[in-house]
């Protein structure tokens, strides 16, 4: 079970930087195609793969997701915006896991009682 886990994680890693790569290459040209929303997908996919395997809590999640708020008003007050926009929709999707991380884990205090 370890050698499939390897090859899917190498796998994914793989097609998540080749889409970068094609991002920014778009970028570059200055072609109107993005690859963005596939990325944010990923990143959701990624965000809730480790934190049911890593059997992550709520607040972890919160933790990054206020960390990567922080990053990226940092980015938009020196005058990034277009990373710091980036930045801020991986924050969104980390407050979305962390409040159903959450209401999932009230829903098992609830039935515990």
């Amino acid at each position: 079970m370890g050698k499939v886990k390897v090859i899917i994680f190498v796998t994914f890693g793989l097609v998540f930087m080749a889409l970068i790569g094609l991002e920014i290459y778009w970028r570059i040209l200055g072609s109107g195609l993005s690859v963005l929303p596939i990325i944010y997908w990923m990143i959701l996919a990624i965000w809730v793969i480790v934190a049911i395997n890593k059997k992550l809590r709520s607040d972890n999640s919160f933790f990054w997701a206020f960390g990567f708020f922080v990053i990226s008003a940092v980015f938009g007050i020196f005058g990034a915006r277009f990373v710091s926009e980036i930045i801020m929709k991986i924050s969104f999707i980390g407050w979305v896991i962390g409040i159903v991380q959450a209401l999932m884990e009230y829903k098992k205090d609830q039935k515990s009682e």
